[in-house]
């Protein structure tokens, strides 16, 4: 995700370990703009290894 979308992920600690994802969304990263994009390029890469997202997640941070 890094080089083809310029979003970083990351994995989380403890008993959430491998349950969820970590998007930074602190200072400028928190502006509306960025959050969608980063919903946008995640949901891209799970396109590409094959999972189908039953919305579009960019838009779903709209409504």
């Amino acid at each position: 995700m890094v080089e083809k979308y310029k979003v970083m992920i990351a994995g989380s600690f403890g008993y959430l370990k491998g349950k969820v994802l970590r998007i930074g969304h602190m200072g400028e990263n928190a502006r509306f703009e960025k959050v969608a994009y980063a919903l946008s390029a995640l949901q891209g890469a799970l396109k590409e290894l094959g999972f189908v997202c039953s919305c579009n997640m960019a838009e779903e941070l709209y409504l």
